[in-house]
């Protein structure tokens, strides 16, 4: 309907910010309008930056020349500076003056006289708060118990001079192995490159190390935030399946009795063509000619367009197989083949499939080796950060390696039988609004095994995650038992059991009315035969009316 913006809001916000942008641009100055001409503006600096004041009157020949003052704007009838000196307690104008608009003024006056000595209540355990560190801290510990005295290396320049140099050179050199052979990359002159894009979107690159039980691992990985918009990629978006596919798919199997093998692409991103010029400095280690780059043929890992090139790629292999994806989930994917079945589900480079029979399992398998490289396990594991233990009565998911970390992070005695403490009631403290890191961090690590394998605690993580702007004292206390429960039910998970033949989708659902904000919470669980596959917690975005609206 015309003149209905509300009926195509995302549009219609878009356009309304292009069109004030043109707007913006179209504007001009008083001093344009009168001059004829766009005015200098040399003479702004950033409100409050250091400024070193040049004084020309300095009384003897070794007394300071320069005084520090901070900058407060231009003077009104001298063509200069005002600079406010705290040494002196007064504003200066002057001309002569060099900028530094990296520092700024901040008061660090102490309150004077003396002070009664006083005891402060401690407020919080600051034990259950650790320092945000920008380095992951996965890189400074070892990734098995076999290994605990092997350190990760942070960079190429580390990995070279740590005791196991041996070892990380093969790993980079396997490394840039595969990508030669898989024709990753062609070495061209600089000259041509900057013909193609500017100088400023060639990007550099780095060196990623892990280690893992069986082997050491490197990995090229391209530092793509500097990639710009149109001239080296378009389309980032590449779909990932849920992890309720994944649980129907291994009920499907188990209560149908079918096989199931997981695989793990080697190397995935760099079996799909790039769809835009992208170039890269050498990297350290690899031998490349003076005044050369390498332009991909492939996708690198670190690339903005990387997983949806390795998307795309993929999917019109399996299309090619005579697979179809699913509308509700494009991870997923199914084949009827003779009369027999097939289900596939991949996240990025791991995944699962189950047929009908295994004779099926291994054309499949077969087929996919013709187009990529992939290790195969019958012995199922692990998938996705899930641990998979399968028995005669089903499989069993857990996260207790995910949990383990969660524990450590927050150490406690406490004992906690209830994901919650009984009539459990949190407020916003709005006095105190910030973005807690620590509590966000453990957030995340909940979220990710509430969803996957841990039903029991969506609702409390839910519930503790609508405070991750304004956290006190009792939401600390309220985290701190619920990682005291996880600690006593680590080794909890769900079963996908073989034992029920039944195949109906049963839906259980109930809410609350009311709450904080007037708003209230439902929850649902999904159930294929016995085996639950798909489940929530939430708070409802409007307000209901009554008990059967919510």
């Amino acid at each position: 309907m015309p003149y209905e913006h509300h009926q195509n809001g995302i549009i219609e916000r878009t356009n309304r910010t292009i069109s004030e942008m043109a707007r913006t641009c179209n504007l001009n100055t008083p001093f344009e309008r009168l001059g004829k001409k766009k005015p200098q503006l040399e003479m702004l600096c950033v409100f409050g930056a250091k400024s070193y004041l040049y004084e020309h009157n300095f009384r003897k020949n070794f007394s300071p020349r320069v005084t520090v003052g901070y900058h407060l704007g231009v003077s009104e009838d001298l063509k200069g500076w005002l600079i406010w000196v705290p040494e002196k307690k007064k504003v200066m104008k002057a001309a002569s003056v060099v900028f530094d608009e990296s520092t700024f003024f901040t008061d660090n006056r102490q309150v004077g006289g003396a002070l009664n000595s006083i005891q402060v209540r401690n407020l919080f355990d600051t034990s259950m708060i650790d320092e945000f560190n920008w380095q992951d801290k996965s890189l400074l510990i070892s990734t098995s118990d076999a290994n605990l005295h092997v350190s990760i290396p942070s960079d190429y320049k580390e990995a070279m001079v740590s005791i196991d140099k041996v070892h990380w050179n093969a790993a980079i050199y396997e490394e840039i192995g595969s990508m030669r052979d898989e024709n990753v990359f062609e070495t061209i002159d600089l000259k041509e490159a900057l013909k193609e894009v500017p100088h400023q979107s060639i990007l550099s690159t780095k060196w990623v190390f892990t280690k893992k039980p069986d082997c050491y691992k490197a990995r090229l990985v391209a530092r793509g935030f500097r990639q710009i918009h149109w001239i080296n990629y378009d389309e980032t978006f590449a779909p990932t399946p849920t992890f309720s596919s994944l649980r129907l798919l291994f009920s499907d199997a188990a209560l149908k009795r079918w096989s199931i093998r997981t695989f793990d692409v080697k190397v995935a991103f760099l079996h799909s063509l790039i769809d835009k010029p992208v170039y890269l400095w050498p990297p350290m280690g690899m031998e490349i000619p003076k005044f050369k780059v390498l332009k991909l043929r492939k996708a690198l890992y670190g690339t903005r367009q990387a997983a949806r090139c390795w998307w795309m790629h993929l999917k019109n292999i399996l299309l090619k197989i005579g697979f179809k994806s699913n509308g509700e989930d494009p991870s997923t994917y199914t084949l009827d083949h003779n009369g027999e079945q097939v289900i596939l589900w991949i996240h990025v480079d791991d995944g699962a499939l189950t047929a009908s029979s295994v004779n099926l399992i291994n054309w499949i398998s077969n087929q996919l080796n013709e187009y990529l490289k992939i290790k195969w396990d019958e012995r199922i594991k692990g998938l996705v950060g899930i641990s998979n233990n399968e028995t005669d009565e089903g499989f069993k998911f857990s996260q207790h390696e995910l949990i383990e970390k969660i524990i450590n992070l927050s150490p406690s005695n406490i004992i906690s039988k209830s994901p919650l403490p009984t009539n459990c009631q949190l407020e916003s403290n709005f006095s105190c609004r910030n973005m807690d890191k620590p509590y966000l961090k453990r957030i995340g690590m909940l979220l990710y095994v509430a969803q996957a394998s841990r039903p029991d605690i969506a609702y409390a993580v839910n519930y503790l995650a609508r405070f991750s702007l304004s956290t006190d004292d009792s939401h600390w206390e309220a985290m701190n038992h619920l990682i005291a429960y996880l600690q006593n039910t680590k080794n909890m998970g769900i079963v996908i059991s073989k034992k029920n033949k039944s195949l109906e989708m049963n839906c259980f659902v109930d809410a609350n009315w009311g709450g904080e904000g007037n708003r209230s919470t439902h929850g649902y669980l999904v159930m294929h035969g016995m085996n639950p596959i798909a489940w929530q917690s939430k708070r409802q975005t409007t307000i209901a009316s009554s008990t059967a609206q919510a």
